[in-house]
């Protein structure tokens, strides 16, 4: 049987939400990495591999190039990949499989960012007695 629930104190979590925010948008050495790095990861990279077979030419992708890439795939994806162009090879295998992964990476990148910038950036400000004296729980 569970114990009995807990209200939680909406109040004070809101005020230390607002006060990391108020900090995080203050502080460009925050907020610049966090725009630029998930920029370059999401936007830049996968453009400049998906347009590489345009810049490098059509004869230079071959799909004997991609064979060994192609041999571990599964079979129903092999099939439906193989009536395809090298060129055309490349761009689904780097636009789907290549950069999907880094659209998980980028929210761990984000909620790290913040949560080192809240425990460091508040002993650095040498505002972190302010947070242990607040009376909330650690659940809060």
């Amino acid at each position: 049987m569970p114990g009995p629930r807990r209200r939680w104190n909406w109040r004070a979590i809101r005020a230390i939400m607002r006060k990391d925010l108020k900090q995080v948008i203050q502080n460009k050495m925050i907020w610049v990495p966090m725009i630029a790095v998930p920029g370059i990861l999401e936007v830049v990279l996968p453009l400049v591999l998906v347009l590489m077979p345009s810049f490098v030419g059509a004869e230079e992708f071959t799909i004997e190039d991609l064979m060994p890439i192609l041999e571990k795939m599964p079979s129903a994806l092999r099939e439906s990949i193989r009536q395809l162009s090298g060129q055309q090879q490349w761009v689904v295998l780097s636009a789907n499989y290549l950069f999907t992964p880094m659209f998980l990476i980028v929210p761990l990148m984000v909620s790290s960012i913040l949560g080192a910038d809240s425990f460091a950036g508040e002993r650095e400000r040498k505002t972190l007695e302010s947070l242990l004296y607040t009376p909330i729980r650690e659940e809060e």
